[in-house]
């Protein structure tokens, strides 16, 4: 029961079955029990907020990140509230990318957002056809 508890409590990956790895993605063969944890240290207090990429810093751009904070997407400095969905971040990254042109479409947003994998939710959102909640007020931002 201990060790149990001690399981429970520990970050990382568990895997209690049969997996095959390929790349980004892995297959999980008869697993009822799957554990897949990755360690986030959030901000300290009062620490400084990341530097905005030069990319999204534009006239246009500026124009973008006051509408998605009137909308409650992201927060003053242009971080993702709690409430926005890493799915809703990834088409607030694409829409944004289109728009401004921009080289790399995912780069500057996971830098800023601290967050990995944006084009794994593209992906997932292409597989399964299930668009984020919200996405037609997402799309309206991008709308000139």
């Amino acid at each position: 029961m201990e060790t149990e508890a001690k399981t429970n409590e520990r970050l990382g990956v568990t895997f209690n079955g049969s997996v095959t790895f390929g790349g980004p993605m892995f297959d999980i063969h008869d697993n009822e029990h799957v554990h897949i944890g990755v360690p986030t240290e959030p901000p300290a207090p009062g620490s400084p907020a990341p530097a905005m990429p030069d990319e999204l810093t534009s006239a246009e751009a500026v124009t973008y990140w006051q509408r998605l904070r009137e909308r409650g997407f992201v927060d003053a400095d242009c971080l993702l509230m709690p409430s926005t969905t890493r799915k809703q971040a990834m088409l607030i990254a694409e829409l944004f990318a289109e728009r401004l042109h921009l080289k790399a479409k995912w780069k500057p947003f996971e830098a800023l957002w601290g967050i990995r994998n944006l084009a794994q939710e593209k992906w997932d959102i292409q597989q399964t056809g299930s668009l984020p909640a919200r996405c037609k007020e997402i799309e309206a931002v991008f709308d000139d």
